[in-house]
This record gives structure tokens, C-alpha cells and sequence, in this order.
């Protein structure tokens, strides 16, 4: 059998079982065992050859914005129903992942079983296994071979933060995600690792060089207010009741404290936000185009959010300064300004501290998403491995 005896026969399965699965196989599995145990041993190596040549980073984004998430067992999964779409299907997905938005999904995209068909079929045959009798030097032949016929989109081997994806896959995001989860995009990657962290900031490194314009970076701080509201009129003479308020009672008053944000907002600082201050490294200030200040909902939960424009992305070091400047004005420039000013509300007037004395912190999206999980796993009993 040859990549392309391959390939006309999946055309064929697919031809005549459409989108299912369990008939796909049953048909596949019937021609095999007619062509005899030597072409299925055959079948077995070519569907490995392109189910492993299709392991690439942006591939799994791009099933885990179709599948919203994508495990290793999933994804391995996903390559062969991706394979079972067809030739033209499966090179264009490596082209360009996002082509996969004009593939319908079915069966969860998953054709598990396919894996594993030309060994079910050469063990059926022969009672041998297939992953014993299938030659390794023809195995790493075939891998060679397939790989340089694959013409791979040059961003691919880089996996993404959810809220890149838009830039990468736009069509696929537009497809499958909500409007909370573009607006509140949620890591599907495992940033406890060391080596992931790695290629993430890679693949930010990528995108600046290739695509151009700037790269978001959040950093969330914890939100507290007081609400002062005036004593009853009987109560002439006492003071004014102060309310203390955390991040979960100021979700009811986030339009208020944008409203805020946006009246402090001084006309030179349009351009570069916070950023105009800023007298530290000159990398950082060459790197960042602007910090400007807002808020987010995060789990019910409202956080002080400080929305950074980068041109190239930070290095550890310069990211941990930012933090610093960041927490400064929160502390002794803007944010102290910002507190001593009350935002009228319904309830009275509002004060609110983007920095305290106590319990305060500066995160990324990463952090944040490591925290939830510890915080998670400790709830559940497990503990933080």
C-alpha cells in the first residue's frame, strides 16, 4: 500500500459512511482484511505517520477552541478523525489550522479506533503484532517522507495563550468560542511546567516578529472599597456609616469604577497610559507601549486590572520591574489620587483602593489560572502537586 492507496481508501470510507464513525471503520476494516495482513501492517505505519506528523501546538489550539479543551488522549483522538476527513482536509489543516472552521465537527471530533485498525486487522490475520513486525527503519522512512510533503503553517509549532487565539485562528474563535470566553479567556495549557511556560513565550516572541502590532498582557491586583452612606435623619449628629466592600460585592458597581477610571484618565495619558511616567529600564519602556488601568469580572470576583500593550515580550526580570512600577502607583501615585476621590453611586459614595497594606498582589493571566487550580485541588483534598 502507498500514501496514496492510503489516502483513496479513507476518500472511499468516507465517501460512502459519511459522518459515521462506527460505519467508517467497519468498512475500512472489511477492505483491509480482504486486501490481506500485509496491507493492513502497511495501513497501520502510514496512519501513524500522519496521525504523529500532526503533532503541533497549533493544531491542539485549534482543537481546543473546536472541542473546548483538549486533553492528550483527545488530541491524539483528533488527529485521527482528522485523518479520516480526507487528504485535502488534513494538509490544509497543517497549512492553516483555521481552515478547520469550515469542516463541520461530528462525533466530537474523535475516531479513536482508528489508531488502531490496521493492528486490530494484521492481528486478526496473522495472531502477530503489528507494532512488533512493522520495521523501524520503514517506520522512520515513512515519518521523513510525510513530514516533507506536509506543508506546515510556519506558526504552528508554537502553542498560544487563549486570548491570542483570535489573532491565530480567528474564524475557529468566532465558530466555537462565547462572548464570555473572549472577553474572560481562560489558559488551556499547563504554565506549572517549565518547558510550556518556554514555548508560550516563544510563541508570543513569533507573533510579535511575524504578524506585528502589540501583544496584550494583564496583570490582576485584588479590588477594596468603602461605601459611605449619610446617617438617617434621626441620627443628625452621628458620622457617616463607612460599608467595607471586597471583590465580590464590587461586581455590582463595575460600571461606576470604569466610569471613575475613565474621569481620572488625563488627556496626555491616552497614548501610553501609566506608561508616560515611567523613568525605569529602557528596555521596559521600549517594550511596553502603554499600562492603562480598568477593572475585570473574573469568577465573580472584581479585580484591578492593568492592561499592558507590549511590542516585544518581557523577560523575566523586566516583567517583575513592571510589577513594581505598577504596584508604586497603585500605592503613592495614581491609585492613591484615585482613592481619596468618591464615585457616586446609588448607595452612597464609593472609595476604592486598587492597593492594600494587606493580602495585596499583582499577577498574570498564568498566575491567576495556577492560583484557581492550587486553590481547586486544595478544596477537592489533593493538595498542590
Amino acid at each position: 500500500m502507498t500514501r496514496d492507496e492510503f489516502w483513496n481508501l479513507i476518500a472511499e470510507s468516507k465517501a460512502q459512511t459519511r459522518q459515521n464513525v462506527d460505519a467508517q471503520y467497519d468498512y475500512l476494516e472489511k477492505q483491509l482484511t480482504s486486501m490481506g495482513s500485509e496491507e493492513a501492517l502497511r495501513f497501520h505505519g502510514i496512519c501513524y505517520a500522519y496521525t504523529d506528523a500532526a503533532v503541533k501546538y497549533g493544531l491542539w489550539d485549534a482543537a481546543s477552541c473546536m472541542l473546548g479543551g483538549c486533553s492528550d488522549d483527545m488530541f491524539m483522538d483528533f488527529r485521527c478523525w482528522l485523518v479520516a476527513q480526507g487528504k485535502e482536509v488534513y494538509m490544509q489543516a497543517l497549512a492553516s489550522p483555521d481552515s478547520l472552521a469550515s469542516v463541520e465537527l461530528y462525533n466530537h471530533g474523535s475516531f479513536e479506533h482508528l489508531a488502531y485498525l490496521g493492528s486490530t486487522v494484521y492481528e486478526q490475520l496473522t495472531g502477530k503484532n503489528a507494532y512488533d513486525d512493522f520495521p523501524w527503519y520503514e517506520e522512520d522512512a515513512l515519518r521523513r517522507t510525510v513530514t516533507s510533503e506536509i506543508h506546515y503553517d510556519p506558526g504552528i509549532s508554537y502553542p498560544r495563550d487563549m486570548e491570542n487565539w483570535p489573532k491565530y485562528i480567528p474564524n475557529l474563535c468566532a465558530k466555537y468560542l462565547t462572548r464570555g470566553e473572549l472577553e474572560h479567556p481562560q489558559s488551556t495549557w499547563n504554565t506549572t511546567l517549565p518547558e510550556v511556560r518556554e514555548m508560550l513565550q516563544k510563541g508570543r516572541e513569533y507573533d510579535l516578529q511575524h504578524t506585528g502590532g502589540s501583544m496584550p498582557l494583564k496583570l490582576y491586583s485584588p479590588l477594596t472599597a468603602e461605601i459611605e452612606t449619610e446617617p438617617e435623619w434621626d441620627d443628625y449628629y452621628d458620622e457617616p456609616d463607612m460599608t467595607e466592600l471586597h471583590g465580590n460585592d464590587l461586581i455590582y458597581y463595575e460600571d461606576v469604577i470604569l466610569q471613575g477610571i475613565t474621569d481620572e484618565t488625563m488627556p496626555e495619558e491616552q497614548q501610553r497610559g501609566l506608561m508616560l511616567y515611567f523613568s525605569g529600564t529602557e528596555s521596559i519602556d521600549r517594550k511596553v507601549e502603554s499600562v492603562k488601568i480598568s477593572v475585570e469580572n473574573r469568577d465573580g470576583k472584581l479585580y484591578g486590572v492593568a492592561v499592558c500593550d507590549l511590542k516585544q515580550p518581557l523577560t523575566a526580570v523586566e516583567l517583575s520591574e513592571l510589577k513594581d512600577y505598577i504596584t508604586g502607583q497603585y500605592s503613592d501615585g495614581w491609585g492613591e489620587g484615585f482613592e481619596q476621590r468618591p464615585r457616586a453611586c446609588a448607595d452612597g459614595d464609593l472609595y476604592v483602593h486598587f492597593w492594600q497594606s494587606e493580602g495585596f498582589f499583582i499577577r498574570t493571566e498564568a498566575e491567576m489560572t495556577q492560583r484557581t487550580r492550587q486553590q481547586q485541588r486544595h478544596q477537592k483534598g489533593g493538595g498542590a502537586r
